[in-house]
């Protein structure tokens, strides 16, 4: 019975909303029909037609009365209420356009920033992988030492885990790698991913369309020659075609059959990588990478059990706890180890085991940023803060604002006091006006995070995580959480009036003399808002610094006059034998490019990521006791013999390569200054040896000054230079000294497209250029937070002049009888921005304190600057004091102009 009264309530309240005019008509009609047979029954009395309906009128109690009780039963009147409410909101917003305009602006920058960040972040760090049940996959790695933790498996290893582990429902193996592939357009290099047979089913993905990689797929070594797309291969190359399926793509020299296409938003595992073809694990030798990774190796590559080049994923099963499941990876590894005693002399740490449990497990969602997690995370959280502090300071001001308007309407409230109005109706009113506002200011917010998630996208993370390939967009949880919050704080604070209204004395507010209590919260809040923009103004100018003194500091040589075009020729095909003649023939056409003064090959370009390798001196290699004894991680780069002439870095001890070094096997090195100290603590490196894995022995033969090598903030590592193979097929970079560097580099990417059989280009950029993108996160966080500082810096103003506003409004009759005695302008300013200014003041203050606080979370990204750096917290400073003073200098002006005769007289 209860929920057919409901559903009948529903229905009539329901009717009156969208069919008003006919409601009305038929409780006309009701109405007269209930007073027409009442008068019908008393003239069947004996009454006359006119005395009949007047008793029968009297008896109902009024139509009118009746009309109004059915009106509340079915909804009609609290439904016209609610509809004049809306018409007269719009009005009342429309007068003030200022308030109304600012107001939605806040709340449009405020929720959009924090929806289109907090987005990033849930596709970074919380949610990486379109995956089902992420959280039982892991990511299994091996670790060698303290210095390196983390390393990819070797392909026995990984076979042996897989088949003997029983505490996962599957693990599985991928190697991802740059090859040249041929579609249906030109041959470009695309990143292609080696994966096995199980790969995608311990994922648990399914195709958009034909079939992923099978078991049977990866059983034999270069028998299957098949290949699954991605959906941005499938979209770009075959406009989305399900009939790609069965067609080939060469990918190297081989033609591939594509069997299916992986998830729309699927991209791999691993952040900093964005794989567009997927190939049995068992192909990899047949992707064309030439040299290591060529067909004539497939033996060594799937054999050796110091290859560390497979990363290594699992499904744990349900029942099994991590700890249990990396016991027995463990123990399995030490078996295996046990069969193969060579293991140990091979990775160059015989004697004993350096680490305990190197079997190492991670869930997958925090490897997916496979190196830099711990800079990832709290970079990733320095911008969360930063938008939250920017969500506060627009809620802050539009509580502020709010109040303000508030003050300026007390007589118009009040006057519907006097007339009648119950507090209810006028909250009722109110909250209609808030949430118009808010609402509005949540759809701008939609547009606004819409545009900054594409603002986003053009940056990039600590460990080169690109958000461009990141398929990331608006998450609706995030984005429905600010817009509550938005409209939340439009409403309580829209509320305010009604709260003060029922308590104000209507007769003091009607003659204007009630003086208003929310002066000392609107000041509050002013202060808040300057505390809370401080930090981010501190913060912004502290990137800012280091980006300043990150372009300017000294690298150890100057990169603006060099340029370098990255290529690997084993992707064009060469044999082993023809490489030489390609590095001679390339050298040869580069070093006529007009304006070029050298040309070096290098395997690193300098400012670019290195990866450490240990090394040790000679006379401590291979002997009993602790093998890790003196060993230095440096970073190691294969060099043409005039290197060191073309980035001009001078030699201070012993010689540089010649030519003849470069022919032969690499038994000598190049060290530079921090490698001969580290290794060698006792002085005189040149003529020594030092020793790299246990077998591989160098005499060193110069040392070079100190650069910096990985970054502009490196403290010049140690690295070791050892001449460019003959016949090298891993990447090389073309590196060219120009007057003209622009020039030189367009001219130099010609010249190596020229030189048959034209391996494909894979990057090409200015080294002054480089210096930049070392400097990618420094970049992106002085522009995020001189964003919001900005924006921040521009709400506190807004604050400034709303409040140095009402305090006008409220004093115009004192300045008038002050203007009248002879009041000088210094005076009248300064009694408006009196009381102003020490709040913004108390605000600068407690805001320089708690950045003094919150910037010591920018010490791991500052370079050269602290971050209590004096002239980045003195600039902010005066920042906010200029942004203050003119939001004053409009109110001020108008405290000028004011008539003495009408200010009296209005008051």
């Amino acid at each position: 019975m209860g929920i057919d009264r409901l559903r009948y309530t529903l229905r009539l309240r329901l009717r009156a909303l969208l069919r008003p005019a006919q409601v009305e008509r038929d409780l006309d009609d009701e109405m007269r029909y209930h007073v027409e047979r009442e008068t019908a029954y008393r003239v069947a009395r004996g009454e006359s037609p006119a005395t009949a309906r007047a008793n029968a009128l009297r008896d109902f109690g009024g139509v009118e009365f009746h009309k109004e009780l059915v009106r509340d039963v079915r909804g009609g009147r609290s439904i016209d209420e609610l509809a004049r409410d809306v018409k007269f909101a719009f009005r009342s917003l429309g007068r003030a356009k200022g308030f109304t305009i600012i107001v939605v602006l806040t709340l449009s920058l405020g929720i959009g920033a924090n929806s289109a960040v907090f987005s990033m972040i849930d596709a970074v760090l919380l949610h990486p992988l379109p995956v089902p049940r992420a959280q039982q996959l892991v990511s299994i790695s091996e670790a060698l030492t303290d210095q390196v933790p983390r390393l990819p498996l070797a392909y026995p290893t990984y076979r042996a885990l897989a088949t003997r582990a029983r505490t996962f429902s599957g693990i599985a193996v991928f190697s991802t790698r740059d090859v040249v592939v041929e579609t249906t357009a030109e041959p470009q290099q695309i990143s292609t991913s080696a994966v096995s047979g199980n790969y995608f089913s311990v994922l648990d993905l399914r195709p958009q369309v034909g079939r992923l990689i099978a078991p049977a797929d990866d059983d034999v070594p270069g028998a299957h020659f098949v290949a699954v797309i991605s959906d941005a291969l499938w979209a770009r190359a075959y406009d989305r075609n399900p009939a790609v399926v069965g067609s080939t793509i060469k990918i190297g020299n081989n033609p591939y059959t594509i069997i299916g296409v992986a998830p729309r938003r699927f991209r791999g595992t691993m952040l900093d990588e964005a794989p567009q073809v997927w190939v049995p694990a068992t192909m990899l030798a047949d992707l064309g990478l030439g040299g290591f990774l060529s067909a004539a190796n497939r033996s060594k590559i799937f054999g050796l059990r110091h290859f560390h080049s497979w990363h290594v994923i699992g499904r744990l099963r349900g029942e099994h706890a991590a700890a249990s499941a990396a016991a027995e990876l463990n123990a399995i590894f030490a078996q295996e180890k046990a069969l193969y005693p060579k293991y140990a002399s091979e990775m160059g740490f015989a004697g004993r085991d350096v680490v305990r449990d190197p079997i190492r497990m991670l869930p997958i969602n925090d490897a997916a940023a496979w190196s830099d997690r711990a800079d990832l995370v709290r970079f990733v959280w320095i911008l969360a803060t930063v938008v939250v502090l920017t969500l506060l300071i627009a809620c802050l001001n539009v509580a502020n604002l709010f109040l303000v308007r508030s003050g300026e309407r007390n007589l118009e409230l009040s006057v519907r006091r006097s007339l009648g109005a119950s507090p209810a109706r006028i909250a009722q009113q109110l909250a209609v006006e808030s949430l118009l506002l808010g609402l509005a200011g949540a759809i701008g917010g939609v547009v606004v995070s819409r545009a900054a998630v594409g603002l986003l996208r053009s940056f990039a993370l600590p460990g080169n995580i690109r958000l461009a390939d990141i398929p990331f967009d608006l998450n609706g949880r995030v984005l429905g959480l600010t817009m509550a919050l938005g409209v939340l704080t439009a409403l309580v604070f829209g509320l305010g009036p009604a709260i003060t209204t029922s308590r104000v004395d209507l007769i003091a507010t009607l003659r204007k003399t009630q003086v208003s209590a929310q002066s000392s919260v609107r000041a509050l809040l002013l202060a808040g808002e300057v505390a809370l923009s401080m930090v981010l103004l501190v913060g912004a100018a502290l990137f800012v610094r280091t980006m300043e003194r990150g372009l300017h500091s000294d690298l150890g040589f100057d990169p603006a006059p060099l340029a370098a075009v990255r290529v690997n020729p084993s992707l064009g095909g060469y044999t082993a034998a023809e490489l030489e003649a390609y590095y001679r023939v390339a050298i040869d056409h580069a070093s006529h490019i007009p304006g070029v003064t050298g040309v070096a090959i290098s395997s690193h370009v300098p400012l670019a990521a290195v990866y450490p390798l240990p090394f040790v001196p000679g006379e401590k290699a291979g002997r009993p006791g602790d093998p890790t004894d003196g060993q230095v991680s440096a970073g190691w780069v294969y060099i043409s013999p005039n290197y060191f002439d073309v980035i001009h870095v001078s030699v201070l001890e012993g010689r540089a390569f010649t030519p003849d070094d470069s022919i032969g096997r690499n038994s000598i090195a190049i060290i530079n200054q921090a490698a001969a100290k580290a290794l060698f603590p006792d002085g005189h490196p040149v003529g020594r040896e030092m020793v790299h894995a246990g077998m591989m022995r160098f005499t060193i033969v110069g040392v070079v000054r100190d650069t910096k090598y990985a970054s502009v903030q490196d403290s010049h590592m140690p690295m070791i230079f050892t001449p460019l193979p003959p016949r090298f097929s891993d990447d090389v970079h073309f590196i060219v000294r120009s007057s003209r560097p622009a020039a030189a580099l367009e001219e130099l990417r010609r010249v190596l497209r020229a030189v048959p059989p034209h391996p494909p280009l894979q990057e090409a950029r200015l080294v002054s250029d480089q210096v930049n993108a070392t400097l990618e996160p420094q970049r992106f966080g002085a522009t995020l937070l001189g964003a919001y500082s900005i924006l921040a810096l521009l709400i506190a103003a807004v604050g400034v002049y709303g409040l140095v506003a009402y305090v006008l409004s409220k004093q115009q009759r004192e300045i008038g009888i002050r203007i009248a005695l002879g009041a000088q302008p210094v005076q009248l300013v300064e009694l408006v921005t009196a009381r102003i200014a020490i709040t913004v003041v108390v605000g600068i203050i407690a805001g320089l304190l708690l950045a003094t606080l919150a910037t010591r979370a920018l010490d791991h990204f500052l370079y050269g600057v602290s971050s209590t750096d004096l002239t980045a917290f003195g600039v902010a400073a005066a920042a906010m004091l200029i942004a203050a003073l003119a939001a004053c200098v409009s109110p001020a002006r108008r405290a000028l102009r004011i008539d003495p005769v009408r200010a009296m007289r209005v008051e």
